[in-house]
């Protein structure tokens, strides 16, 4: 990926760093996280519920590394038919309400493009935390739960967050 953009003619003036989960920002006092995540097409085409799932734990997953609480959600769906649009919404509104969030708006391609879902989302930060201001000192702690299913036949999706009790 650094690759990519660093061989890009004309040198462009992107201001990208690729080590982080999304970005951090400040307005006025307050910092924010914002982040942003793909799915890849082969779930959107396969299972679109489950990738309207895959979406939303994956961003707020991004948001909450980087020490954020999750605000908002928009998101870019693009589907074959209406009743891929429903689905991948359904997985996307399922996932928001087990963390108390709404999915805020976004955009919908028309139908009959192909299957495609992009999440964006917003976070406040009190305590932003960046994975390039580690120290060699700082300890690492590892949070993962191995008692989940494969909720498709994608064979990359793994679910660990469904089918819990707070």
């Amino acid at each position: 990926q650094i690759s990519i953009i660093n061989n890009m003619p004309g040198k462009p003036s992107l201001n990208i760093n690729l080590d982080e989960d999304g970005i951090l920002f400040k307005a006025g006092s307050e910092y924010y996280v914002a982040a942003c995540d793909a799915i890849q097409q082969e779930l959107c085409n396969n299972a679109p519920y489950n990738a309207g799932r895959a979406a939303i734990v994956a961003t707020v997953n991004d948001i909450y590394a980087m020490g954020g609480k999750p605000q908002v959600i928009l998101n870019a769906i693009g589907a074959k038919n209406e009743y891929d649009v429903g689905e991948i919404i359904r997985g996307m509104s399922d996932a928001a309400l087990i963390f108390g969030l709404k999915i805020n708006g976004g955009h919908l391609l028309p139908v009959g493009s192909n299957n495609s879902l992009s999440v964006t989302m917003i976070g406040k930060a009190k305590n932003p935390i960046k994975s390039t201001t580690l120290n060699e000192n700082d300890r690492l702690i590892l949070i993962t739960d191995l008692k989940g299913e494969q909720p498709s036949a994608w064979k990359y999706s793994w679910n660990s967050t469904f089918n819990k009790s707070t």
